[in-house]
This record gives structure tokens, sequence and C-alpha cells, in this order.
């Protein structure tokens, strides 16, 4: 009669599949020949850089940073902020109060007139 064991590996409660371990560390032991370490996964929320308090993009960065870092560009130096495109326009049309969209229309607007043939 055959019992399912679980994973050899300390720790672990995969189910067994060959050699003692589970999927997961059987596929490291064919792979490297040995077990491998855990890679701890960070949970970033932020960018790693001080003073920085965009939400993270990858590597520890914020897109910004990251980008500068996959140009070879110093992560360090500040970033200047580029100006925002928002703007407090609203729709053209009279009792119309939603934000503007393209053309002086708000988006409701704007895809009718487009629809319609009138822009």
């Amino acid at each position: 009669m055959y019992i399912n064991k679980g994973c050899k590996v300390i720790g672990c409660e995969g189910k067994h599949k060959a050699k003692g371990f589970c999927d997961k560390h059987y596929r490291q032991y064919l792979h490297h020949g040995r077990l491998t370490p855990e890679r701890e996964y960070l949970k970033l929320t932020k960018c790693c850089i001080t003073d920085c308090n965009k939400p993270y993009h990858a590597l520890g960065f914020c897109l910004a940073h990251y980008k500068r870092f996959i140009e070879g560009k110093s992560i360090t130096e500040a970033i200047q902020e580029r100006p925002g495109r928002k703007s407090n326009k609203l729709c053209s049309i009279e009792g119309c109060n939603k934000k503007h969209y393209a053309k002086g229309y708000c988006v409701n607007h704007y895809m009718y007139f487009k629809h319609h043939n009138m822009l």
C-alpha cells in the first residue's frame, strides 16, 4: 500500500512528487542538482530611493527611477517633475459640467458628435 508523503524539505507542506520532493523542489533538484535557497519577494509599495514617494514599478524603483536605471543614468540625482497636463476646463455644451476631453467637449458629447459626423 502506497502512502502519499509530503515533501522532505523542512517547512514545505507540498505533496510528494519524486525522490521525496514536492514538484517545486524536485524541479530545483533536476535543474540545479541541489536545492536553491528561497528567493525573497519584496512587497514594495513605494520607490526605494530616499525622499521619493512615488509608487513602486520595478526592481524597487518608481517608473521614473527605473527608466533612469535602465538608461544607465544616475538614479540619485533629483528628477525634475514635468508639469502635468491636468486641466480645469469643462465641456463647452451649456449645462454640462463634466471635464473637458477633446475639442472642447466632455467624453459623452465628443463621442456623440464624432459618431454623428458633426465634428
